[in-house]
C-alpha cells in the first residue's frame, strides 16, 4: 500500500535524509524490484518504512576505505593494499605443496559470537593496512579464490588470496591454527558481501529542487536563431515576474535593425548586442567569434529570423530560458530543472558493475517511472559518488534550514548542479 499510494511522492527536504520513510515512492518500488539492500527496513507499529544511507559511509564504519583499482599493463592488481610493495606474495610451487582449498562444511563457525569472529577478521591485512580496492571487493566474494596452508618454514597458517585478475597469491594474514585461517577466509567473504549489499542503492536528486526561487533575480532570457541554437542572452538577471513583463517588453523591439549592433570585446572578439531604445533591455553574444566578417553575417541571419522578414515564427518559438545561481556559476537552460530527475548509482559493486545487470535495472527504471518525467541514470566510481555525496548533503543541510542562508543555500546549488550537468 505504502508504494502503490506514493508512487509519485517526492522526498522531503525539510527531514533528515536519512529519517524512516523519507525516500520518494519511486525509490521504495525500486528498492523492492532491484532488491536494494543499502535501504534499513524498519518495522513500527506494523508499518514499514525504509532509512536512506550513504554507499560509502558504512566503509568508513569499518575502518577501511574503499580505493578504485588501478590498472596495469600486466593486468596486476592489488587485492587490499595500495602499492605492491604491501603485498607479499607466494609462488605456485609452495601454493601446489603446502596450500589446500577451504571446504566449508568442515568448518564449524558460530555466527552469533561477533566479538570472536571481528577479532579473526582484524587478524587480516586488509584491516591491518584499512584499504580495500574495488576489485577485491567483487573478486573477493568467491571463497574458490582462496587457499589456506602452512608453508614448510612458517610458524603461521596463511590465507592465501588469488583471482582470474591477478597473477600471483598474495598473503591475507597469519593464523595460529588451520581452523582460524579457514574462518576467517569464510567470515572475509561475508564480510565482502555485506560490504556489496551496503552500496547497492540510489540517489534520486530531482533537479527542480535546484531552482532558486521565483522571487530571486536569478532567471534570464535566450534568443534562438533559425537552427534553435542560442546566440544571445540578456545582459541582466530577473525575478520570475520581471522576466515575464520583460519578455512582453522585448517583442516589438526585435524588428528594429537600430537596435542590434557588432562589439569588440577586450580580448578583440566581436559580439552582437542588442539594445531596446531606452536601453532597459538589453542582450549580448553567448559566444564570442574572432572573426568580424562571420559577426556580422551572423548578424545578418539573425536579425532576418527575429524580425519575420522572410518567414513568419511564433515569438515563442524564439525564445529560451535560463538561470544562474552564483555570479561567475553557469548559465543553466531552464529545461534542466523541468520534469526532470537524476538517479545515480553506484558502479563499484558485483551486481552494479555488470552490464546485464546494469541493462535489466535501466530496463526497470523506465517501466516504473512517470510518462512526464524524463530520467537521467548514471553509475558512478567511487571517488565522483564520494564527490556527490558530498555536494548533496551540504545542500540538503542548507535547504532544510527555515532561515537559510540564500548565499551558502544558491552556491550549494550550484556546486551541485555543475556537478550533474557535467556528467550528463
Amino acid at each position: 500500500p505504502f508504494i502503490n499510494k506514493n508512487r509519485a511522492r517526492g522526498f522531503n527536504y525539510m527531514k533528515e535524509p536519512t529519517a524512516p520513510g523519507n525516500i520518494s515512492g519511486l525509490e521504495a518500488k525500486l528498492i523492492v524490484l532491484l532488491g536494494l539492500s543499502s535501504y534499513t527496513l524498519v518495522d513500527s507499529d506494523k508499518s514499514r518504512a525504509y532509512t536512506k544511507n550513504s554507499f560509502l559511509g558504512h566503509f568508513e564504519e569499518n575502518e577501511v576505505s574503499l580505493l578504485k583499482s588501478r590498472k596495469s599493463k600486466k593486468k596486476k592488481q592489488e587485492p587490499s593494499q595500495r602499492n605492491r610493495e604491501n603485498v607479499d606474495y607466494i609462488n605456485d610451487a609452495i601454493i601446489e605443496s603446502y596450500f589446500d582449498y577451504i571446504d566449508v562444511d568442515e568448518v564449524s563457525i558460530d555466527y552469533t559470537d561477533t566479538t570472536a569472529n571481528d577479532k579473526l577478521l582484524r587478524k587480516l591485512n586488509l584491516f591491518q593496512k584499512g584499504e580495500l580496492t574495488e576489485e577485491f571487493l567483487r573478486a573477493g566474494l568467491e571463497l574458490e579464490n582462496y587457499q589456506v596452508g602452512k608453508p614448510k618454514d612458517s610458524k603461521d597458517y596463511i590465507v592465501a588470496y588469488n583471482s582470474d585478475s591477478e597473477s600471483q597469491w598474495a598473503e591475507m594474514g597469519h593464523f595460529d591454527s588451520l581452523e582460524d585461517a579457514s574462518k576467517a577466509a569464510i567470515l572475509l567473504t561475508r564480510f565482502l558481501r555485506d560490504m556489496n549489499l551496503s552500496s547497492e542503492g540510489l540517489h534520486l536528486m530531482e533537479h527542480v529542487l535546484l531552482r532558486p526561487q521565483v522571487s530571486q533575480k536569478k532567471f534570464g532570457i535566450y534568443l534562438l536563431d533559425q537552427d534553435g541554437n542560442r546566440v544571445l542572452r540578456s545582459a541582466g538577471l530577473y525575478d520570475y515576474e520581471q522576466r515575464l513583463k520583460i519578455i512582453e517588453q522585448l517583442k516589438p523591439h526585435l524588428s528594429s535593425y537600430n537596435n542590434y549592433s557588432v562589439e569588440i570585446t577586450d580580448t578583440k572578439d566581436f559580439e552582437i548586442h542588442f539594445s531596446s531604445p531606452d536601453g532597459k533591455i538589453k542582450f549580448v553574444s553567448v559566444t564570442a567569434n574572432p572573426s568580424v566578417e562571420e559577426t556580422h553575417e551572423q548578424l545578418e541571419e539573425l536579425f532576418s529570423y527575429l524580425s519575420d522578414a522572410e518567414v513568419i515564427t511564433p515569438y515563442e518559438a524564439k525564445l529560451d530560458y535560463y538561470v544562474r545561481n552564483t555570479t561567475d556559476g553557469p548559465l543553466v537552460p531552464e529545461s534542466f530543472y523541468t520534469y526532470r530527475i537524476t538517479m545515480l548509482f553506484p558502479a563499484w559493486t558485483a551486481r552494479f558493475s555488470n552490464p546485464e545487470f546494469r541493462s535489466i535495472a535501466e530496463e526497470i527504471i523506465f517501466q516504473n517511472q512517470s510518462a512526464s518525467v524524463a530520467s537521467n541514470i548514471l553509475w558512478l566510481e567511487i571517488d565522483k559518488m564520494g564527490e556527490f555525496e558530498k555536494k548533496y548533503y551540504q545542500w540538503l543541510s542548507y535547504k532544510r534550514e527555515e532561515n537559510a542562508d540564500k548565499e551558502k543555500l544558491d552556491e550549494a546549488a550550484d556546486k551541485l548542479t555543475r556537478f550533474l550537468m557535467d556528467l550528463v
